[in-house]
């Protein structure tokens, strides 16, 4: 049989399945950045189309498909250890891995026990078709009596990985965006994909090695998920990409990122919009223009400065210097009071003297910013930055992680002090696991836990305030009591 045959022959066996016993369950997990979860996401809901039950990561699954990250060696350590905990809690599960980590390691991805496919960062498309013909297998096996094989006929019945399955291929050559089905997300923010890989090659990251070149998304495409994420009830809508801004670099007709944000914010029904990150030195005139015009527009900016000394900037080969980023600071502040500034910082960068360190922190202090992300420098085989010869010794640059965590938690709590006595928009999320409040997001990307009924009641909820309790997706309004570093408390008059 061909290979269009063989899928729609696996796709019978496993639709026919599911409707005389209980259907094939695939737990999705994505570890890294929203990219990553976007395409867990969109592979769900392909998984769904055809009769699969998507389940978390700590149930029990006949398979668990897992999107890896390797932005750092920690990173990497995190997907060996979540690749084992899922074989060892489900000896007999197929388990599916893709992603940063597979791509850059796919030989030792494939030797973890239970791996029976290993796909990099492209042709995630094909996975649905691999899966129905693993799953169809083992249906037919067990309807011959022969038990739970791998399904592959090898009968690796302890859940090795010697059968595994090797599809990763070089990135440097791609040139079309790979487009997946619509990414119908169990989060409450849907996250939208506009474009992949990278073609910066700061000297410390291994991503453009791993993504390949910028390619960006047919503008039309975008549109039309949107629509049909807003339409299916999704109030906030989250543009992401590898390099965000690099959209349209690659495009005829002269799209932008700017472009495309006006595009997308004519979508009817619209209510919030969220950009994932963008260098200093990519808020141009134009993006925050188009910004202001757009009402659905969340004033919240992730910018990743990552130092705030210039000479460790340019060896870094960012392309914006420290001032810059005082100067943007201002501007939005002027365009926005209340803007979300948000940041990730690398601590001990080869040649991090202790000035250069506190030029880094006076940055922070000066800015402001309401969130920051911190890590200590991760050296990455294979980047200009690996080979430095200045290398920072782990302890110094582990300490001044530690020394910008503690003044991250300071200026955040000074960020969110100032929406206190005040009333502010929050999307509800979830209940948190005592039940005595829900969990939200402002516009300026804060957390808030807020209790229903009227300033100064007792936490626990009465049972009609349990049945008036907005769901999640909800919009509210609420009254901000108190904050900490951790978010914001408040109260729900009409919850």
């Amino acid at each position: 049989m061909n290979e269009a045959t063989l899928k729609k022959a696996g796709q019978h066996r496993v639709a026919a399945a599911t409707e005389s016993s209980p259907p094939v369950r695939v737990g999705l997990v994505a570890l890294g950045c929203k990219v990553n979860q976007y395409e867990l996401d969109a592979l769900g809901t392909e998984l769904r189309r055809r009769g699969y039950v998507c389940v978390e990561a700590d149930e029990p699954a006949d398979a668990y498909c897992v999107n890896t990250c390797a932005v750092t060696a920690t990173s990497e350590k995190k997907s060996r250890q979540l690749i084992r905990r899922l074989h060892h809690q489900n000896p007999q599960a197929v388990i599916v891995v893709m992603g940063c980590y597979s791509q850059r390691a796919a030989a030792t991805v494939a030797s973890l026990p239970g791996v029976r496919l290993v796909i990099g960062t492209g042709g995630r498309a094909r996975i649905p078709d691999w899966l129905d013909q693993q799953m169809a297998a083992r249906i037919s096996m067990a309807g011959d009596g022969e038990g739970d094989g791998d399904g592959d006929g090898q009968g690796n019945r302890d859940g090795g990985s010697a059968g595994a399955e090797t599809r990763v291929h070089p990135v440097y050559r791609l040139r079309d965006y790979e487009e997946l089905p619509t990414a119908f997300t169990r989060h409450t923010r849907a996250v939208v994909k506009i474009q992949d890989g990278c073609s910066l090659f700061c000297s410390y990251c291994i991503i453009p090695h791993l993504r390949g070149p910028g390619r960006s998304r047919p503008p039309e495409a975008v549109r039309e998920e949107v629509r049909q994420l807003v339409a299916a009830g999704y109030q906030e809508i989250v543009l992401t990409g590898v390099h965000l801004a690099g959209y349209g670099e690659d495009l005829p007709g002269e799209w932008t990122l700017a472009r495309l944000v006006r595009e997308v914010g004519k979508v009817p029904g619209l209510t919030r919009l969220r950009l994932s990150s963008l260098h200093p030195n990519e808020v141009t005139d134009d993006l925050l223009q188009v910004l202001e015009e757009t009402p659905a527009f969340c004033p919240h900016f992730h910018l990743p400065v990552q130092s705030g000394d210039d000479d460790i900037l340019k060896r870094m080969r960012r392309r914006y210097r420290a001032d810059q980023v005082r100067r943007l600071a201002e501007r939005l502040r002027r365009i926005w009071p209340e803007v979300a500034l948000t940041t990730d910082i690398i601590t001990g960068f080869p040649g991090e003297t202790e000035a250069a360190f506190a030029r880094t922190v006076s940055l922070c202090q000066d800015v402001g910013w309401s969130r920051l992300h911190v890590f200590p420098f991760s050296p990455r085989e294979g980047t200009p930055a690996a080979r430095y010869p200045d290398q920072v010794e782990k302890a110094v640059r582990e300490e001044r992680a530690r020394e910008l965590i503690r003044l991250g938690r300071e200026l955040a709590e000074s960020y969110h002090r100032r929406f206190v006595g005040r009333q502010v928009e929050v999307l509800i999320e979830e209940e948190d696991p005592a039940g005595r409040a829900l969990i939200g997001l402002t516009r300026t990307y804060v957390r808030v836990r807020v209790r229903p009924g009227e300033p100064g009641r007792p936490d626990a909820p009465d049972e009609s305030e349990e049945r008036s309790r907005p769901p999640a997706r909800s919009l509210i309004q609420v009254d901000v009591t108190g904050a900490d570093a951790g978010g914001l408390e408040a109260v729900c008059r009409s919850a």
